[in-house]
């Protein structure tokens, strides 16, 4: 009768061993779901106020420059005021 009682409870044992670690595990599961769900929604907010910091900033520099031309003094001819042919005031007949 000894027998029974000790595989008895050596089988309950090792039922309840199995269950804590399938309820650990299942528990580390859905852990992780709720975790990264928060985390995707946290990193969407923040990218969402990132994008509308970047507008206001954009829309300051476009409310400064909107006024100026940016390209009025850019040099738009680079050869402008260089001689194209340095030979063309050149002596070519010594005898004349």
């Amino acid at each position: 009768m000894e027998e029974t009682t000790q595989s008895h409870s050596s089988s309950w044992l090792a039922y309840a061993i199995i269950a804590l670690l399938v309820g650990g595990g299942a528990g580390f599961w859905f852990g992780q779901e709720i975790g990264r769900e928060a985390g995707y929604a946290r990193a969407e907010a923040e990218i969402l106020e990132n994008a509308a910091l970047v507008e206001r900033a954009r829309a300051a520099d476009n409310a400064d420059t909107a006024t100026q031309n940016p390209l009025a003094e850019v040099k738009t001819n680079p050869l402008e005021g260089v001689k194209t042919n340095p030979f063309e005031d050149v002596k070519l007949n010594p005898f004349e």
